[in-house]
């Protein structure tokens, strides 16, 4: 086994937490949300370009847990 010389990770920055907030969608908005999926659905030019089921899944997901989009759709189905 061969050793580094050096830690290549000595130059790396903290990473700075963006202070911006993240506030929840205003009353009746959320519904506007979801039902724009199944508009979606309705617009689509082709059945295999409908995705609604699976955006309104992700939005479910991250209404109740927290996950913000660039994380919701990497969870992965869990069998029972």
């Amino acid at each position: 086994m061969r050793w580094l010389a050096a830690n290549p990770a000595a130059e790396l920055k903290a990473i700075k937490p963006d202070p911006s907030v993240t506030w929840p969608l205003l009353s009746g908005r959320f519904e506007k949300v979801i039902a724009a999926t199944y508009d979606y659905d309705k617009h689509a030019r082709r059945p295999s370009d409908q995705f609604g089921a699976e955006m309104r899944a992700i939005i479910e997901l991250m209404r109740w847990t927290g996950l913000r989009i660039g994380g919701a759709p990497y969870v992965r189905e869990i069998a029972a």
